[in-house]
Protein backbone atom coordinates (compact mmCIF):
# COMPACT_ATOMS: atom_id res chain seq x y z
CA UNK A 1 0.00 0.00 0.00
CA UNK A 2 1.56 3.06 -0.89
CA UNK A 3 0.57 6.17 1.70
CA UNK A 4 -0.75 9.19 0.42
CA UNK A 5 0.83 12.20 1.80
CA UNK A 6 -1.51 13.95 4.33
CA UNK A 7 -3.02 17.45 2.90
CA UNK A 8 -3.40 20.48 5.17
CA UNK A 9 -6.81 21.38 5.17
CA UNK A 10 -7.33 24.95 4.64
CA UNK A 11 -7.74 25.88 8.16
CA UNK A 12 -4.88 24.17 9.72
CA UNK A 13 -2.61 26.71 6.81
CA UNK A 14 -4.13 29.83 8.06
CA UNK A 15 -3.67 28.73 11.39
CA UNK A 16 -0.31 28.58 11.07
CA UNK A 17 0.16 31.63 8.68
CA UNK A 18 -1.42 33.26 11.40
CA UNK A 19 0.98 32.00 14.13
CA UNK A 20 3.80 32.54 12.14
CA UNK A 21 3.03 35.69 11.12
CA UNK A 22 1.55 37.26 13.81
CA UNK A 23 1.75 35.13 17.49
CA UNK A 24 5.07 34.68 16.91
CA UNK A 25 6.99 37.68 16.62
CA UNK A 26 4.91 39.25 18.40
CA UNK A 27 5.40 37.31 21.26
CA UNK A 28 9.55 37.43 20.21
CA UNK A 29 8.55 41.42 20.43
CA UNK A 30 7.20 41.98 23.93
CA UNK A 31 9.65 39.52 25.58
CA UNK A 32 12.54 41.92 24.29
CA UNK A 33 10.73 45.13 24.43
CA UNK A 34 10.54 43.73 28.28
CA UNK A 35 13.78 43.01 28.90
CA UNK A 36 14.79 46.48 27.37
CA UNK A 37 12.44 48.08 29.69
CA UNK A 38 13.53 46.43 32.53
CA UNK A 39 17.58 47.32 31.97
CA UNK A 40 16.40 50.63 31.13
CA UNK A 41 14.74 50.98 34.51
CA UNK A 42 17.36 49.30 36.13
CA UNK A 43 19.90 52.12 34.93
CA UNK A 44 17.72 55.07 35.76
CA UNK A 45 16.68 53.58 39.44
CA UNK A 46 20.74 53.26 39.92
CA UNK A 47 21.30 56.72 38.35
CA UNK A 48 18.34 58.04 40.94
CA UNK A 49 20.14 56.43 43.95
CA UNK A 50 23.37 57.58 43.14
CA UNK A 51 22.53 61.46 42.89
CA UNK A 52 20.57 60.82 46.18
CA UNK A 53 23.43 59.00 47.65
CA UNK A 54 25.53 61.74 46.47
CA UNK A 55 23.45 64.74 47.81
CA UNK A 56 22.90 63.29 51.09
CA UNK A 57 27.08 62.56 51.38
CA UNK A 58 27.27 66.35 50.03
CA UNK A 59 24.75 67.29 53.11
CA UNK A 60 26.53 65.69 55.76
CA UNK A 61 29.67 66.92 54.61
CA UNK A 62 28.64 70.69 54.96
CA UNK A 63 27.49 69.93 58.53
CA UNK A 64 30.90 67.86 60.08
CA UNK A 65 32.70 70.86 58.12
CA UNK A 66 30.51 73.32 60.00
CA UNK A 67 31.11 71.86 63.58
CA UNK A 68 35.04 70.86 62.86
CA UNK A 69 35.37 74.93 61.70
CA UNK A 70 33.48 75.38 65.34
CA UNK A 71 35.10 73.22 67.48
CA UNK A 72 38.46 74.34 65.98
CA UNK A 73 37.75 77.99 66.80
CA UNK A 74 36.91 76.82 70.19
CA UNK A 75 40.10 74.91 70.62
CA UNK A 76 42.21 77.73 69.60
CA UNK A 77 40.25 80.26 72.48
CA UNK A 78 43.30 81.95 74.57
CA UNK A 79 41.36 81.25 77.82
CA UNK A 80 40.60 77.39 77.30
CA UNK A 81 44.61 77.19 75.83
CA UNK A 82 45.59 78.85 79.45
CA UNK A 83 43.65 76.48 81.39
CA UNK A 84 44.74 73.24 79.79
CA UNK A 85 48.23 74.28 79.79
CA UNK A 86 47.96 75.48 83.89
CA UNK A 87 46.32 71.55 84.22
CA UNK A 88 49.28 70.04 82.39
CA UNK A 89 51.47 71.76 84.38
CA UNK A 90 49.64 70.46 87.83
CA UNK A 91 47.80 73.58 88.89
CA UNK A 92 44.41 72.90 90.30
CA UNK A 93 42.34 75.52 88.44
CA UNK A 94 38.62 75.73 89.04
CA UNK A 95 36.29 74.85 85.94
CA UNK A 96 33.72 77.46 86.78
CA UNK A 97 35.06 79.60 83.63
CA UNK A 98 35.99 77.05 81.01
CA UNK A 99 32.34 75.77 81.59
CA UNK A 100 31.01 79.10 81.60
CA UNK A 101 32.72 79.67 78.29
CA UNK A 102 32.23 76.41 76.50
CA UNK A 103 27.95 76.67 77.27
CA UNK A 104 28.60 80.49 75.85
CA UNK A 105 29.43 78.64 72.85
CA UNK A 106 26.99 76.42 73.32
CA UNK A 107 23.83 78.79 73.12
CA UNK A 108 25.88 80.80 70.55
CA UNK A 109 25.56 78.23 67.66
CA UNK A 110 22.19 77.28 68.30
CA UNK A 111 21.78 75.22 65.29
CA UNK A 112 24.32 72.85 66.17
CA UNK A 113 23.43 71.59 69.51
CA UNK A 114 26.67 70.82 71.16
CA UNK A 115 27.67 69.74 74.81
CA UNK A 116 31.94 70.19 74.93
CA UNK A 117 34.25 67.83 77.29
CA UNK A 118 37.87 68.78 77.80
CA UNK A 119 40.57 66.17 77.95
CA UNK A 120 43.94 65.87 79.51
CA UNK A 121 47.08 64.64 77.36
CA UNK A 122 45.88 60.86 78.75
CA UNK A 123 42.49 60.85 77.48
CA UNK A 124 41.03 61.70 80.77
CA UNK A 125 37.94 63.83 80.64
CA UNK A 126 38.81 67.28 82.88
CA UNK A 127 36.30 69.59 82.19
CA UNK A 128 33.01 67.89 80.91
CA UNK A 129 29.14 70.42 80.62
CA UNK A 130 26.26 69.10 82.04
CA UNK A 131 24.08 66.96 80.16
CA UNK A 132 26.48 64.40 78.91
CA UNK A 133 28.88 61.46 80.14
CA UNK A 134 31.87 62.29 78.46
CA UNK A 135 33.04 59.96 75.58
CA UNK A 136 35.89 57.58 75.84
CA UNK A 137 38.53 58.29 73.66
CA UNK A 138 40.03 55.11 72.38
CA UNK A 139 43.35 56.13 70.78
CA UNK A 140 45.33 58.68 71.54
CA UNK A 141 47.99 58.50 69.01
CA UNK A 142 45.17 59.48 66.48
CA UNK A 143 44.16 62.62 68.08
CA UNK A 144 45.86 65.21 65.99
CA UNK A 145 43.35 67.72 65.71
CA UNK A 146 40.14 68.66 67.60
CA UNK A 147 37.19 66.66 67.01
CA UNK A 148 33.60 65.96 67.64
CA UNK A 149 31.53 62.82 68.56
CA UNK A 150 28.12 62.73 67.11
Amino acid sequence: MDKKPIRSSIEKRFVMSILWVGVIPMTLALVIGYFAAREGQQIAVRQNLLTAASKTVDGIRLAVRERERVITRISQMPELIEWLTEHAKGVSLPTDAVLKRLEQESVASAALESIYCLYDRSGNPVATQEGMAPPSISNLAELDKPRFVD
